[in-house]
């Protein structure tokens, strides 16, 4: 590849302007001021060996106390021209005016933020008032017999079930690793899956009692025999998780339990004492 040559004017204008220029703008600039194809790498080059600093960090932000220069009639004119326009747009017409490269699209969006200047123009978003070209019209008015064919083709029927739907009676694996038996098809996801586990226990042994859990006395969550369920109150079940005890059988975890109401027996009559 050819080493790029730098006329004098070309130097003397990139030392005029790269305080607050960022590389990619220069080259933007050299290219459309003096035709010259340069990228932004090489201008960091260029940058480097003639020690020129734009005081830009990286990203192309001007750095803390480094304002960048903009002509002083352009706020001025930005505000006048700002309101229902894109940045791009505005970019585009401050160029166009001020000479290329005064501004980019980046550099346009930052002055508007710290100036407070908001154009309200925003694409993809619907203006206020904006009506549908279809409001209050019968789809005979717009849409073709054929069309009308096409769209009912790919509506669902009244009543249509979705294949991959659950039924009810299947078990799953929910994100916590427990099993999950689906038991309704309306409701909430709480109202239409139950752990199977507290329904097992419900089955041999009733209603679970208020401020009671179930848990597994091997510690499987997924072994949901009755064999392996224990009944425990949400207090021995918050000292054993607290104090790390695992059980590995139902006389092991029943055992944990009488340990756990030990300990907060002696916490309460502790705490008596402390009054």
């Amino acid at each position: 590849m050819s080493r790029l040559k730098y006329t004098p004017e070309v130097q003397e204008y990139i030392r005029d302007h790269a305080r607050g220029t960022s590389y990619r703008s220069m080259a933007e600039q050299l290219l459309n001021v003096f035709g010259m194809e340069v990228t932004p790498e090489q201008m960091q080059y260029y940058y480097k060996n003639h020690r020129l600093r734009s005081g830009n960090r990286p990203g192309g932000a001007a750095g803390k106390g480094i304002p960048t220069k903009y002509p002083p009639e352009m706020g001025d004119y930005i505000k006048e021209i700002a309101e229902g326009r894109l940045s791009s747009e505005i970019t585009d017409m401050v160029n166009e005016r001020f000479g290329p490269g005064t501004i980019t699209v980046r550099g346009l969006r930052s002055w508007k933020k710290n100036n407070k200047v908001r154009s309200g123009a925003h694409l993809g978003r619907l203006k206020p008032g904006c009506m549908s070209h279809n409001k209050g019209k019968h789809w005979d008015d717009f849409l073709s017999p054929e069309a009308q064919q096409r769209v009912l083709k790919n509506l669902f029927p009244k009543g249509h079930v979705p294949a991959n739907i659950a039924k009810i009676g299947e078990i799953r694996v929910n994100t916590d690793g427990y099993l999950v038996k689906k038991v309704q098809d309306f409701g909430n996801q709480q109202k239409r899956w139950r752990f199977l586990h507290r329904l097992v226990w419900e089955e041999h042994n009733g209603p679970i009692p208020k401020g009671c859990v179930i848990s597994f006395a091997d510690g499987n969550k997924q072994n949901c025999a009755i064999e392996n369920l224990v009944l425990e109150t949400k207090a021995q079940h918050a000292i054993k998780n607290h104090l790390g005890w695992k059980s590995w059988d139902r006389e092991s975890a029943e055992t944990y339990n009488l340990l756990a109401d030990v300990r907060s027996a002696v916490s309460r009559k502790k705490r008596r004492k402390e009054k």
